[in-house]
């Protein structure tokens, strides 16, 4: 809609968007003024209770009129697009200040919301969602309530749904939670928990999931703020204490108490909360200065699970913001080990949100700190930017593309940027030369998997690359033009070279090294530039790591990593020459993308929030589609029992493990409860028993188990074995395996025994035909992954039947992504996940010939599973969406 004129509002740009509105930022030619359009957003069908809530939200936000409540200057309707036309704001929400360095800030900035939930309570409007988001900071730092549309109007026609709770979890009061009558006072509770998260950046309230959330809500006895920050007056704690009452008896039973009890102790107080701003981050509590973090509340960010070596890993933030305590260590870390001054407090630090778009993707930041390279994705493409730190611009350098950014580095100059991308029509990766701060690419390379790192003499590169026909896993160098490309080490089969190597000053390549000998794991090797050597740098395991960046003085690693399937990837230091590790972050947050000055002084990073689901589309169609899943679910693979009912594999107590549901999400139970890490499940077709993918080996093996949990039994013992699919008669498993090197596809007896090759070379994502005669799997051609064909073959024996070319936007294994094929009911057409425009669609390819029929319609988001019910009549789809951004954290001491 940007450049468009709706009515005499031409839009300018987009601010942002929610479950109940897109907003956009517009000028209105009439009286020549800023102003902010709020419409239904485009997905949303337009039914009448839709329109009602809308009309009542700006019903009850136009009869307020005060200085901390966002101005509603009318609704209009323009070719039956519904929008209220508001105050335009500049500034941020509060989420972004969170939390609060000054006591007193904090304290004035709740007493001009509280004065606005005042406004409101008397003229008998419940907000119903007060939160972080729902509160605008104007330049000039005064607070703006909005969003009124879970607001309540005395009288007005009550519009949610039965037993639905309206608002946000983590800030509800029980009766809200519970369905019972809210009134002001629910408001009261929400602020309450506002204020201890502007003052701590936590909430008083804590669970692992959903139901832990309301437990806590409802039944414990919530945190108190001193426990956070040890500065604060205990009067303070008093106060939201009170707010914080189960009872609305207990709590304040009017806004303008809570509003004069903070002004009292504001005055009371000033003298010591401006002495207490003063103080080191030792003497004040590690929580007193942190700035922008987030509720610490679990949700979908949790990792995903990533069982093998070259599937999509999925590095996601809680919350969506970092927690800066942790980050703080980090810049500890650094300063001990580069020889600078101790003691580095947290009030030194400087936090700036370089990107607020929620489509950052990669990021790296110039050694002198004076550049940001980042990417970002929109509308499925990626455009490449550069952020000038100190004038705070932010600059195109590459336009929207078709491409994926998979890595970015600056030379030590500052003056290029190599970059690894993915050109999404060919499935070409390769890697450019750009000058950062524009120009033409120059490419250097082809085929490398994920980013680079330059020598310290700024004359070589090191990559890693897979060639999937040997199924090897190689570290290779070439000159800085890409030219003299050199084979340095390599590995196949139980051990696997990963993700962007690290050079350091004394030439050893510190490169990720996956295996699965004595158990899946990955560590740290360095392999001299020199010869090629290798030896160990640390004896510590990892699940799975990511990137790898070596201190300036060689003194150790920071590197991105996950100690366990279901933990997140955080950031830890490897000391060099002793190979100790030591987690620097240890928090609700997942660090992937991440770069450091060459003085150690800013590190930037890449946050991310992201939002699983489970869709069941009748007959397939994605307008119709129903979500079984409520909050943050953390879904991995699932399939269906021939009752109809969802076994599916989600977090439990940190661990992957089976769960089986109703189709309506009902009655979920856990099947699996012992402590090793599970997935892929798949129910016999006499719905006695479940297969799947389980680490009660040590490694990925497939088991089987009753439906009640009872009765283990090991079917492989392969090297790493993954993603079984069961013929209709119950006999055999197919599934993947990189037991014998490159990934290939196996069959084996539902009782165990000697698994049987079918493919011929590599192969993955295999599926039993309906009818139990063909399997369907995915090869690449060559020792490149960039064409890829999906094969159709005898069950029996492997004797191929036909073949097909995928599109290079498929989403398979030349994006290190392995998901299965999947078969439509009639087993005419074989299924797969074409990722064009980046959002993930179903198309069916018949096996007669002939074009691909698209199955499904979705506007967003990325799919992970799916599957058809065993009447044919319902397609399940996990589908996920992730928001991202990059930050900048600064040192400011001398």
């Amino acid at each position: 809609m940007i450049g468009q004129t709706i009515s005499h509002y031409k839009i300018l740009d987009k601010l942002g968007e929610g479950g109940m509105g897109v907003v956009y930022k517009a000028q209105d030619t009439k009286l020549d003024r800023t102003v902010a359009l709020k419409f239904l957003p485009p997905q949303a069908s337009a039914t009448q209770e839709t329109k009602d809530r809308f009309i009542q939200e700006a019903k009850a936000a136009a009869a307020l009129n005060h200085n901390n409540i966002c101005t509603i200057h009318g609704v209009e309707e323009h070719d039956g697009n519904m929008f209220i036309v508001m105050e335009y704001i500049e500034g941020g929400t509060l989420r972004q200040k969170l939390p609060y360095a000054k006591v007193a800030d904090a304290v004035s900035a709740a007493i001009q919301i509280g004065e606005a939930l005042q406004e409101a309570h008397a003229k008998g409007i419940v907000h119903r969602d007060i939160k972080a988001d729902n509160v605008m900071l104007t330049s000039k730092g005064q607070a703006k309530v909005m969003d009124f549309g879970l607001a309540k109007l005395k009288g007005a026609l009550k519009l949610t749904r039965t037993s639905s709770t309206v608002g946000t979890l983590c800030y509800m009061a029980p009766e809200q939670i519970q369905g019972g009558e809210v009134d002001h006072r629910s408001d009261i509770f929400s602020f309450g928990v506002l204020l201890f998260e502007m003052l701590t950046g936590k909430l008083p309230f804590r669970g692992e999931h959903e139901a832990a959330m309301v437990y806590s809500i409802v039944n414990e006895t919530p945190d108190t703020v001193l426990r956070h920050r040890s500065d604060l007056p205990a009067e303070l704690d008093r106060i939201i204490a009170r707010a914080l009452e189960k009872d609305t008896q207990d709590r304040y039973q009017h806004a303008d108490d809570f509003v004069s009890e903070l002004r009292r102790l504001l005055k009371q107080t000033s003298k010591v909360m401006r002495i207490s701003a003063g103080v080191t981050a030792h003497e004040a509590g590690v929580n007193s200065t942190s700035a922008t973090a987030q509720p610490e509340v679990p949700t979908s960010q949790s990792a995903q699970p990533s069982f093998m070596k070259n599937r999509k890993v999925i590095f996601a933030s809680a919350a969506g913001l970092l927690v800066v305590v942790s980050l703080a260590m980090y810049f500890l870390v650094l300063k001990g080990t580069s020889g600078a001054a101790q003691g580095f407090a947290l009030q030194n630090m400087q936090i700036t949100r370089i990107t607020s778009t929620g489509k950052a993707q990669q990021a790296a930041i110039s050694p002198d700190g004076r550049l940001i390279v980042y990417s970002e994705r929109d509308k499925g493409k990626q455009s490449l930017w550069v952020r000038q730190v100190a004038t705070g611009s932010n600059v195109q350098i590459l336009p929207p593309a078709d491409v994926t950014y998979r890595g970015i580095t600056i030379s030590a100059d500052g003056n290029y940027a190599f970059i690894s991308q993915r050109d999404e029509t060919t499935g070409i990766s390769a890697l450019f030369q750009l000058p950062v701060l524009g120009g033409t690419p120059r490419k250097l390379l082809e085929d490398i998997r994920f980013g680079v790192t330059i020598s310290p003499d700024s004359k070589r590169l090191a990559f890693t690359r897979l060639y999937p026909g040997s199924g090897e896993f190689s570290l290779l160098t070439a000159n800085i033009d890409g030219t003299g490309e050199k084979i340095l080490a390599s590995h196949k089969a139980d051990l696997w070279f990963d993700y962007t190597p690290a050079w350091s000053a004394d030439d050893l390549i510190a490169v990720v090294l996956g295996s699965y000998k004595d158990g899946f794991h990955q560590t740290a090797v360095g392999v001299k530039a020199r010869d090629g050597s290798e030896a160990p740098l640390t004896n510590f395991r990892w699940f799975q790591m990511g990137k790898l960046l070596w201190f300036t003085d060689g003194s150790g690693i920071l590197l991105a990593g996950r100690d366990r399937v279901a933990s997140l990837s955080q950031i830890w230091k490897l000391s060099y020459p002793s190979g100790d590790a030591e987690r620097v972050t240890n928090d609700l947050n997942g660090y992937d993308s991440f770069d450091v000055t060459a003085d150690s002084r800013s590190v930037c990073v890449v946050q991310s929030d992201q939002q699983m689901n489970l869709d069941l589309l009748p007959g397939g169609n994605s307008d119709a589609a129903q979500r079984i899943t409520k909050g943050k679910l953390l879904l991995g693979d699932f399939s269906w029992t021939p009752d109809g009912k969802i076994l599916s594999s989600q977090i439990a107590a940190e661990k992957w493990k089976l769960h089986l549901m109703n189709r309506d999400g009902s009655q979920r139970r856990q099947v699996t409860v012992d402590e090793f890490d599970e997935d892929n499940p798949r129910t016999t077709p006499d719905g006695k028993s479940i297969v799947f993918m389980s680490y009660r080996s040590g490694i990925p093996n497939l088991w089987r188990v009753g439906l009640d949990g009872t009765n283990p039994t090991q079917i492989t013992r392969g090297g790493e074995d993954y993603r079984p699919s069961i013929s209709r008669d119950g006999k055999w498993i197919v599934f993947d395996s990189w037991d014998l090197g490159p990934n290939t596809v196996m069959k084996v007896s539902i009782d165990g025994g000697e698994p049987v090759r079918l493919s011929e070379k590599n192969g993955s994502g295999a599926s039993i035909s309906p009818d139990g005669k063909l399997v369907a799997y995915v090869s690449s051609d060559g020792q490149s992954l960039q064409q890829q064909a999906v094969l159709i073959v005898q069950l029996e024996d492997g004797t191929q039947v036909t073949r097909f070319q995928l599109p290079s936007t498929a989403a398979l294994a030349v994006t290190n992504e392995i998901i299965p094929l999947a078969w439509m009911p009639d087993g005419k057409s074989v299924m797969y996940i074409d990722d064009k425009g980046g959002v993930s669609n179903l198309w069916a390819q018949p096996l007669a010939g002939g074009p691909p029929k698209q199955i499904t319609h979705f506007q967003s988001d990325q799919i992970f599973s799916y599957h058809w019910s065993p009447d044919g009549k319902t397609l399940g789809v996990v589908r996920s969406s992730t928001t991202s951004d990059v930050l900048l954290m600064t040192s400011t001491s001398k």
